[in-house]
């Protein structure tokens, strides 16, 4: 039996889990800061510490030798950066 973690299609599945995961809480954040009030709220706070524990984990993912995996978080690494620029 293969191990899971070697096995390149279970990995970019995984990815592309996380990775939908993470756009989705990028999704939620940015919906909750159009608010006018320029204090963050205990929610977008509580969404910025889940989005910085997904990033550290999907960094794994984009450091990975096959471009399957790369490419399956790209797009909330993408958003993450530019979220975290705004900041």
């Amino acid at each position: 039996m293969q191990n899971p973690l070697t096995d390149s299609d279970f990995v970019v599945k995984l990815g592309k889990i996380v990775c939908g995961m993470g756009v989705n809480l990028i999704d939620a954040y940015n919906k909750i800061n159009k608010s006018s009030d320029p204090k963050p709220s205990e929610s977008s706070i509580g969404i910025l510490c889940a989005v910085e524990a997904k990033a550290q984990h999907t960094l794994q993912f984009f450091a990975n030798v096959y471009d399957d995996v790369s490419l399956s978080v790209f797009d909330f690494l993408r958003d993450y950066i530019h979220v975290s620029s705004l900041l």
